[in-house]
């Protein structure tokens, strides 16, 4: 073997072992790295900025609660609105049908005296032919 030869597996043995090495840190840093991200302050830290933001769960249904309640007064607001409206609606329809029944008896009454006129009428210009044709 040259010294040539010597010395490039030298450094290939040496940069093996700086690697292997290197890898050896890498994983060590990685195992204490995972063990910090689980540690209990963190997930205490986070618990109590959630209850920070949202609200307690004790809260919470006591306002779903109070929601239901108000959702029942108005459901039970807009029944009797819809009832009281379909009543007056009914109302003004019953008007409107007297009104109608009215209206069809007068027309009716018209009807039979207008008949009465046109007979009359009749008469008097068969009356006047039969003068005329006198004269």
């Amino acid at each position: 073997m040259t010294d040539l030869e010597k010395w490039m597996l030298g450094c290939t043995i040496v940069m093996t072992i700086g690697t292997i090495g290197a890898m050896v840190v890498s994983v060590i840093a990685l195992n204490k790295k995972q063990e910090v991200r689980v540690q209990q302050p963190v997930t205490i830290t986070i618990t109590e900025e959630l209850h920070k933001i949202f609200a307690a769960r004790e809260v919470f249904e006591k306002h779903v609660a109070e929601n239901r309640e108000d959702h029942d007064k108005i459901f039970t607001k807009i029944g009797g609105v819809e009832r009281g409206a379909a009543a007056t609606i009914e109302q003004r329809v019953e008007v409107v049908r007297r009104d109608l029944v009215e209206v069809g008896k007068q027309v009716s009454g018209l009807d039979s005296k207008t008949e009465l006129q046109n007979q009359q009428l009749a008469r008097i210009d068969s009356k006047l032919d039969r003068l005329a044709e006198k004269h």
